[in-house]
Protein backbone atom coordinates (compact mmCIF):
# COMPACT_ATOMS: atom_id res chain seq x y z
CA UNK A 1 0.00 0.00 0.00
CA UNK A 2 1.17 3.51 -0.76
CA UNK A 3 -0.40 6.65 0.65
CA UNK A 4 -0.87 9.56 -1.75
CA UNK A 5 -2.00 13.16 -1.50
CA UNK A 6 -5.37 12.88 -3.28
CA UNK A 7 -5.78 16.66 -3.50
CA UNK A 8 -2.46 16.94 -5.33
CA UNK A 9 -3.47 14.17 -7.76
CA UNK A 10 -6.80 15.88 -8.50
CA UNK A 11 -5.06 19.23 -9.02
CA UNK A 12 -2.60 17.57 -11.43
CA UNK A 13 -5.45 15.95 -13.38
CA UNK A 14 -7.32 19.25 -13.67
CA UNK A 15 -4.15 21.09 -14.66
CA UNK A 16 -3.31 18.52 -17.34
CA UNK A 17 -6.86 18.64 -18.70
CA UNK A 18 -6.69 22.43 -19.03
CA UNK A 19 -3.23 22.62 -20.56
CA UNK A 20 -3.45 19.81 -23.11
CA UNK A 21 -5.79 19.19 -25.98
CA UNK A 22 -7.36 15.98 -24.66
CA UNK A 23 -9.71 14.09 -26.99
CA UNK A 24 -13.35 14.13 -25.85
CA UNK A 25 -13.56 10.33 -25.64
CA UNK A 26 -11.00 10.37 -22.78
CA UNK A 27 -13.17 12.57 -20.54
CA UNK A 28 -15.45 9.71 -19.46
CA UNK A 29 -12.45 7.70 -18.20
CA UNK A 30 -10.83 10.73 -16.56
CA UNK A 31 -14.08 11.65 -14.83
CA UNK A 32 -14.38 8.07 -13.56
CA UNK A 33 -10.86 8.24 -12.09
CA UNK A 34 -11.77 11.53 -10.39
CA UNK A 35 -14.94 9.89 -9.04
CA UNK A 36 -12.92 6.94 -7.65
CA UNK A 37 -10.46 9.27 -5.93
CA UNK A 38 -13.22 11.42 -4.45
CA UNK A 39 -15.19 8.43 -3.11
CA UNK A 40 -12.28 6.36 -1.77
CA UNK A 41 -11.91 5.77 1.96
CA UNK A 42 -9.59 7.93 4.01
CA UNK A 43 -6.83 6.25 5.95
CA UNK A 44 -6.05 7.42 9.46
CA UNK A 45 -2.33 8.04 9.05
CA UNK A 46 0.21 10.55 10.25
CA UNK A 47 3.50 11.59 8.75
CA UNK A 48 6.50 10.45 10.72
CA UNK A 49 9.96 11.90 10.99
CA UNK A 50 12.66 9.26 10.82
CA UNK A 51 15.62 9.63 13.15
CA UNK A 52 17.96 10.44 10.25
CA UNK A 53 15.83 13.53 9.43
CA UNK A 54 15.09 14.63 13.01
CA UNK A 55 16.63 17.77 14.45
CA UNK A 56 16.91 16.07 17.86
CA UNK A 57 18.77 12.98 16.56
CA UNK A 58 21.80 12.21 18.71
CA UNK A 59 21.35 15.31 20.86
CA UNK A 60 20.49 15.62 24.53
CA UNK A 61 16.86 16.30 23.50
CA UNK A 62 16.47 12.99 21.64
CA UNK A 63 13.84 10.76 23.26
CA UNK A 64 15.70 7.70 21.98
CA UNK A 65 18.65 8.51 24.26
CA UNK A 66 19.33 6.52 27.36
CA UNK A 67 21.89 6.75 30.13
CA UNK A 68 23.31 3.54 31.55
CA UNK A 69 24.29 3.13 35.20
CA UNK A 70 24.06 6.83 35.96
CA UNK A 71 26.76 7.49 33.39
CA UNK A 72 26.69 11.02 32.05
CA UNK A 73 27.67 9.85 28.57
CA UNK A 74 24.52 9.35 26.51
CA UNK A 75 23.92 6.29 24.37
CA UNK A 76 21.53 6.40 21.44
CA UNK A 77 19.22 3.47 21.08
CA UNK A 78 18.14 4.18 17.51
CA UNK A 79 19.00 3.60 13.89
CA UNK A 80 18.41 6.00 11.00
CA UNK A 81 15.11 4.33 10.06
CA UNK A 82 13.63 4.47 13.58
CA UNK A 83 11.14 7.14 14.64
CA UNK A 84 9.29 8.35 17.72
CA UNK A 85 6.32 10.60 18.38
CA UNK A 86 8.54 13.56 19.33
CA UNK A 87 10.43 13.85 16.04
CA UNK A 88 10.71 17.22 14.28
CA UNK A 89 12.18 17.74 10.82
CA UNK A 90 15.47 19.64 10.63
Amino acid sequence: MRLIDAHEVLESIHSEMKSKNIPVEYFKGINYVIYLINTSHNIDAAQIIRCKDCKFNKTEYCMMTYYSNGNKNPKWNNSDDDYCSYGERE
